[in-house]
């Protein structure tokens, strides 16, 4: 029997596992990443048709097949190293004398966890109470444990963070299950390629962000993402980024490359290439909804986390009233 404790990052183990292994000596302590590369993916439907679009329901998830999250997933420090362990990620946490959970004070983190569980040990091993331990930051990882206040998942502070973080795992459910269908359709028709990778909820915004400016550089976009300001009636994110964060924001930019809506262009003088919209891009754009630009996205978003659970009426009308229209336009073009 273990101690299984989940982080996001690596460099959290460093801390962490050391000092749980010295207030626990006769405990095997092993780590658990579920962190960029998420242990569970969605397991989209099957068998729908264009009417059953718009389409809204709980996420349904399926474990990862990405080799490098399961076979990195589970580890030990030995000597200051991570040393991978093979095993089965789900099996591990399922047979875990107890299962902390790393970072437990934020939205996604605490979402995750209590999907984990779930889908390791069912609703059983998801109702009883696990540990749960602040995010160690860089200013007071090096404090040992009994530092920071130890919390557990029957907490309301963990019960409110992680039913916030749900209420965004359906929003973006709903919205990857309609983008296929309904902006998929979009994507093809204005690059003509049918293997056309998805595009994402914040790529869209993005992509309606590049249109008012003027041969911006990559950084430039990194930037406005960061300091994304929306229409101004809500108040920004004290920690910026609006669109993306600082993980994935290139991730956004790289997809957009990707899927051939974007590309870079030398300009005498500058710094650095430019970005531009490519004629498959602008294409795409006429081919949308005027509506489906939404630059208080991720303001909503904020404000569904913070709701929790009583959240779900206004996603679904959300995700209802935007692919709908989206939906109706494209029949008429």
């Amino acid at each position: 029997m273990s101690y299984v404790v989940v982080v996001t990052k690596p460099s959290i183990t460093h801390n962490i596992l050391p000092l749980l292994k010295r207030m626990h000596p006769g405990r095997r302590i092993v780590g658990l990443l579920d962190g960029p590369v998420s242990l569970l993916t969605f397991r989209y439907p099957r068998g729908l048709s264009m009417r059953d679009y718009p389409y809204v329901s709980e996420p349904l998830w399926r474990p990862n097949t990405d080799g490098f999250a399961m076979k990195h997933a589970v580890y030990e420090m030995v000597d200051g190293r991570r040393i991978t362990v093979d095993a089965d990620p789900f099996t591990t946490v399922r047979e875990a004398e107890a299962v902390i959970c790393a970072e437990g004070d934020w939205y996604g983190n605490a979402a995750n966890f209590d999907m984990l569980l779930r889908h390791s040990g069912g609703d059983a091993l998801a109702e009883r109470a696990h540990a749960v331990v602040p995010r160690f930051r860089p200013t007071d990882g090096q404090l040992p444990i009994e530092a920071h206040e130890i919390g557990t998942t029957h907490d309301a502070a963990f019960l409110r963070l992680r039913d916030g973080g749900l209420a965004k795992r359906r929003f973006d459910w709903c919205f990857a299950v309609n983008s296929q269908a309904i902006l998929g359709e979009v994507c093809r028709r204005a690059t003509g390629r049918r293997d056309m990778p998805q595009i994402g909820k914040y790529g869209l915004q993005t992509l309606y962000a590049m249109k008012s400016m003027e041969d911006p550089t990559e950084g430039q976009v990194l930037r406005a993402m960061h300091c994304w300001k929306g229409t101004g009636r809500h108040a920004p994110r004290p920690d910026g980024w609006g669109i993306g964060s600082a993980i994935s924001a290139s991730q956004i930019i790289e997809d957009l490359k990707k899927a051939n809506f974007v590309d870079t262009a030398a300009r005498t003088g500058r710094n650095g290439p430019s970005l531009r919209i490519t004629k498959a891009g602008r294409r795409l754009l006429d081919l949308l909804h005027p509506d489906c630009e939404d630059v208080d996205l991720p303001f909503r978003i904020r404000q569904w986390q913070e709701q929790g659970s009583g959240s779900h009426p206004a996603i679904d009308r959300y995700i209802r009233t935007f692919f709908g229209k989206q939906k109706r336009f494209s029949a008429r073009s």
